[in-house]
């Protein structure tokens, strides 16, 4: 750690039956640098198990945040309408010209293979409708 270097020896004697002889203790060192057999290693395991778990984590924390952002949208189109409907679905007032209507339809149920007789008073309900849609605009604006 200090300010030495410290420098490895090697030894070579040469065997009497001409082969080359490997220690255990070196067999484990360059084994633990490589691969063991196709398995991955277990720190590699471990690393992996690591990275899949903060993965589903991740994925849980995102689809949760999703979800609050679902239903905070949601809640936000409720209210729109809501609003929408206050505004312009304000159903207050009462049928317009309900006696004309009546009378249609009472010519119709009367001459229903006639149905041209019961034009005049289509026509004094239609301008019945027109005059309270006016009405109700100019009571608007």
């Amino acid at each position: 750690m200090g300010g030495s270097s410290s420098t490895r020896r090697i030894e070579f004697e040469q065997d009497p039956n001409n082969q080359i002889v490997v220690t255990e203790d070196f067999a484990k060192r360059i084994g633990s640098h490589g691969t063991n057999s196709g398995r991955p290693s277990r720190r590699k395991m471990e690393s992996e198990e690591e990275f899949s778990h903060s993965y589903n984590q991740k994925l849980k924390e995102l689809e949760d945040k999703n979800a609050q952002l679902l239903n905070a949208r949601v809640d936000e189109f409720a209210q729109a309408v809501q609003e929408v409907e206050k505004k312009f679905m304000n159903s207050t007032g009462s049928p317009v010209c309900q006696d004309l209507q009546d009378k249609v339809f009472r010519c119709y149920t009367e001459n229903h293979k006639k149905t041209l007789l019961c034009s005049a008073d289509v026509r004094a309900f239609f301008e019945c409708v027109e005059r309270a849609r006016a009405n109700a605009l100019m009571r608007k604006g």
